[in-house]
């Protein structure tokens, strides 16, 4: 085929934010071909609740419309909730059918019919090794079989590793980024953990100072508990900022903390299938504190290496790990000049659309 094959790509949402939805952006913008996008929830259509019969009726139409006026050579399925759907289409329009693992939605235990739609898809992706190892083993299938694509920062990002890195200054205060939604369900991003070690951490450091961006309905939660631990003072909250002070937010830091602990065995699953926050840090020059239980997030935080990993629940051995870092700048500056190469060399935009390419146009069938 001279041309590229078109592309019907399937999503779960549009304009609510997450991972999997830049996931969608990142493929629309990647793919040198025609691509349809099919969302099954957008903002803008809200008048009937999600996971109504008649919201997925009516995707499934949309879908369907797509279809047949594309003529897509590949069905590309984001969430395996669609995973039917997708199949129905494939089938209809005699398509390729491809399948991206992200997460939790595919470490947890699989139904025996999913489990057969999952076997007979063309591709299946992931985003990490570690969701590719899960997957595989949730959907019975060879870890072979599973082709990990490493997500893309944006280009917003991607253009900050062209620009000169700011020199480090050891007299400066030590500056902590952490960037997340604070929500209980994301409550093992390990926000309250940093909060936790913070007093030690002040102990250790006296002019640390923590910057959090990110809202939600925990947000409060995570407020008192700072103030409940004397530490406010020592902590900057970051709500509702635009992508210019998000940047900014980024190149005031010296450290990105986020001790993410994935759980792949919990019901229901919890974890981080890659992170792409740690990458989006890592082209500010900043090293990562991660969790040695971090998931998907250890393709890119490796310890000694890109970042540093601490034991899970170590309020003394997190703050350890900052006070190490606060006291050496040269590490810092060793650890997040490493971090900065990683996403040269595996997270641009131009990595992720050869990737992808190469997966699909290399696997026409398992």
């Amino acid at each position: 085929m001279n041309e590229a094959p078109k592309f019907l790509l399937l999503s779960p949402s549009a304009d609510f934010g997450g991972g999997i939805e830049r996931v969608a952006r990142a493929l629309e913008q990647a793919w040198p071909g025609p691509v349809q996008r099919i969302d099954l929830y957008r903002r803008t259509r809200t008048s009937v609740a999600a996971g109504h019969p008649l919201v997925k009726l009516a995707f499934a139409l949309r879908a369907l419309a797509g279809a047949l006026r594309l003529r897509p050579h590949i069905v590309l399925c984001l969430h395996i909730g669609q995973l039917p759907v997708a199949t129905l289409l494939a089938l209809a329009v005699r398509a390729r059918l491809a399948l991206v693992g992200h997460g939790i939605e595919v470490w947890g235990r699989l139904p025996p019919w999913e489990r057969f739609l999952v076997r007979h898809c063309s591709t299946l992706l992931a985003n990490s090794s570690f969701t590719a190892e899960h997957f595989a083993r949730r959907a019975g299938v060879r870890r072979q079989d599973i082709q990990v694509v490493p997500l893309p920062v944006e280009p917003r990002f991607a253009a900050v590793l062209n620009g000169e890195r700011a020199a480090v200054d050891p007299s400066s205060p030590l500056r902590l980024l952490t960037v997340s939604r604070i929500v209980p369900e994301d409550s093992y991003k390990g926000l309250f953990a940093v909060a936790d070690s913070l007093p030690e951490i002040v102990a250790r450091a006296a002019d640390a100072r923590w910057i959090v961006v990110g809202g939600g309905e925990d947000l409060p939660r995570l407020r008192a508990r700072c103030e409940a631990l004397g530490v406010s003072d020592h902590v900057d909250f970051r709500v509702d900022i635009d992508d210019a002070a998000l940047l900014e937010a980024y190149r005031e830091a010296d450290v990105f903390v986020l001790p993410s602990v994935a759980d792949p065995d919990a019901d229901p699953p919890t974890g981080e299938g890659f992170g792409i926050v740690y990458a989006e840090a890592a082209c500010f020059g900043l090293p990562s504190v991660a969790s040695e239980a971090g998931g998907g997030a250890l393709d890119f935080v490796e310890d000694g290496v890109s970042g540093v990993t601490v034991p899970v629940d170590s309020r003394d051995a997190l703050a350890e790990a900052i006070e190490r870092l606060a006291n050496d700048p040269d590490d810092r500056r060793r650890l997040g000049d490493a971090a900065r190469r990683r996403v040269a060399d595996r997270h641009l935009p131009e990595h992720f659309a050869g990737r992808l390419w190469a997966s699909l146009m290399e696997s026409g069938g398992r």
